[in-house]
């Protein structure tokens, strides 16, 4: 059998979160950064059209940073979104203090236009 047939048939077996860090794993070969590692964050083209997430979720960087960035602590922010570990929270801010600029255009793209927003919630 050769490589390429033992990986596929290796490949055939992993679950859908396996597939991911794969994946991901696979780009981080492909195009070696000089950035350290990030262990809980992924890039996938068909989850958030490839938004940076934690791992295993659909959680975006940018919902961590938004709570942090409301004055929730990041000891605090699990308690919030309780599928997620303390150092996951922190690989995010961790993430987010190299890739400012990346995940500050996520942010916008997704907020709410003041227009759109019931004039009672407006001012909170």
């Amino acid at each position: 059998m050769t490589t390429k047939e033992l990986l596929l048939n290796e490949i055939e077996h992993l679950n859908p979160i396996e597939l991911t860090e794969l994946y991901t794993v696979a780009q981080q070969i492909k195009s070696p950064s000089k950035k350290l590692p990030h262990r809980s964050i992924i890039h996938h083209p068909n989850i958030l059209s490839g938004e940076p997430i934690i791992a295993g979720t659909r959680t975006p960087i940018r919902a961590i940073v938004e709570n942090w960035r409301l004055g929730i602590p990041p000891e605090e922010i699990p308690t919030h979104l309780p599928h997620l570990t303390l150092a996951q929270v922190f690989d995010a801010l961790s993430y987010y203090s190299e890739n400012q600029e990346e995940i500050n255009g996520y942010i916008e793209r997704n907020r709410i236009p003041d227009e759109l927003l019931h004039p009672l919630v407006r001012d909170l």
